[in-house]
C-alpha cells in the first residue's frame, strides 16, 4: 500500500509540473487576446486546481 501511496504523490507532483509548464505556454501565448474575465477565471482556475492538489496531497500524506 505503501508504494502505491508514494507512486500517487509522484504522478501527482509530475502532473502539477506538467500542468504549470502547460498554463505559462497557453498564458503567454494567450494573454494578449484574453480579455479580463477571462484572465480572472483563468487565474481563479489555477488556484483551484492547486488547492484541489494541496489539500489531496496532504490527505495521502
Amino acid at each position: 500500500m505503501e508504494k502505491i501511496i508514494e507512486s500517487l504523490i509522484k504522478n501527482t507532483c509530475s502532473f502539477q509540473a506538467m500542468s504549470d509548464e502547460a498554463r505559462e505556454i497557453a498564458r503567454k501565448k494567450f494573454r494578449g487576446k484574453e480579455t479580463e474575465i477571462e484572465n480572472t477565471i483563468r487565474i481563479s482556475i489555477d488556484g483551484l486546481i492547486a488547492s484541489l492538489i494541496k489539500e489531496t496531497e496532504n490527505k495521502l500524506i
